[in-house]
């Protein structure tokens, strides 16, 4: 049984230094051999892993990424998401942290119901939708319009009267889940004179939250393995070869390329970032022409 007493809610980054080593030690806790999302009880456990030189900067991302995980099922995380534990290990100058956030099925249940922004605003952690935020801001490229015009609140989500189409697969389901987050994202950290209630505005994005979530939870009783399964939003991005549209935060990829898949059944390390395409850095690409032989 999980000690939730010692489970910490919203508060310092703490971290581990364990003895150098680039993989787990023998005496590592068996939690982070653990996939990305596990069920434990009546709880969803997920584990997040960070890099990087700063091991402050390094815890902060594997809460981060275990975070959106949590918010791509329960469309955000709400004031119930604990942050469990920290793990970390120093290899040369590059620290990996590990991080286990939890949440109970009926706090996620209760976040994946709220559609209107006063239920949403009431559940959430403005905390925990900052900190994810800021983790968007600096590992993802920035969401973009998906057209040049735009519905009231600039977000192309709103624009459409007409309902979404059921979801067609997996893919579909968790690029959906995302969508629905990162607009009720929007709503928690949106100032509070934008969403008031009976404002067009509102009703804009209660109707459209209301027509996607129920598309979900279609999906979600025509396959009840989503409530057990190991996957993640995390996993699906560095495995999956199916467009993320640009209209939520997105890893910026090069051209015929995915990411690492994950083992099996294993918690892969953090990815490190694909680098955007040479021509998108004119310095890095001058570079590249002349070492071909091309141009001054």
């Amino acid at each position: 049984m999980r000690n939730h007493a010692r489970a910490l809610v919203v508060g310092p980054l703490f971290f581990l230094i364990s003895a150098c080593s680039s993989s787990p030690t023998p005496s590592s806790p068996d939690w982070i051999r653990a996939p990305s999302r596990t069920v434990d009880g009546g709880y969803i456990v997920y584990v997040g892993t960070g890099e990087d030189p700063a091991p402050e900067k390094s815890t902060f991302k594997a809460e981060s990424q275990a975070l959106q995980d949590l918010a791509n099922e329960c469309s955000f995380a709400p004031k119930g998401t604990r942050i469990e534990d920290h793990y970390s290990e120093r290899s040369g100058s590059t620290t990996l942290t590990y991080a286990k956030v939890g949440i109970s099925f009926i706090d996620c249940d209760a976040a994946k119901a709220a559609n209107d922004p006063e239920a949403i605003r009431k559940l959430a952690s403005e905390p925990l939708a900052e900190q994810l935020k800021k983790y968007q801001d600096l590992v993802y490229a920035a969401a973009e319009p998906e057209s040049e015009t735009k519905g009231s609140e600039g977000n192309p989500m709103l624009d459409s009267t007409s309902g979404p189409p059921p979801i067609a697969d997996e893919d579909h389901f968790f690029i959906v889940r995302q969508r629905v987050a990162f607009l009720k994202q929007t709503v928690i950290l949106a100032p509070e004179t934008v969403y008031v209630p009976a404002a067009p505005a509102t009703v804009a994005v209660t109707r459209q939250l209301s027509s996607q979530t129920e598309n979900l939870r279609v999906y979600e009783q025509a396959n009840p393995t989503t409530k057990s399964w190991h996957r993640s939003w995390s996993g699906f991005e560095k495995t999956t070869n199916a467009e993320i549209p640009r209209s939520i935060p997105h890893v910026a990829r090069v051209p015929g390329k995915i990411g690492h898949p994950e083992r099996p059944g294993i918690h892969a390390p953090h990815a490190k970032l694909r680098p955007a395409p040479a021509e998108s850095n004119p310095k890095a690409f001058k570079k590249k022409r002349r070492r071909r032989g091309f141009g001054p």
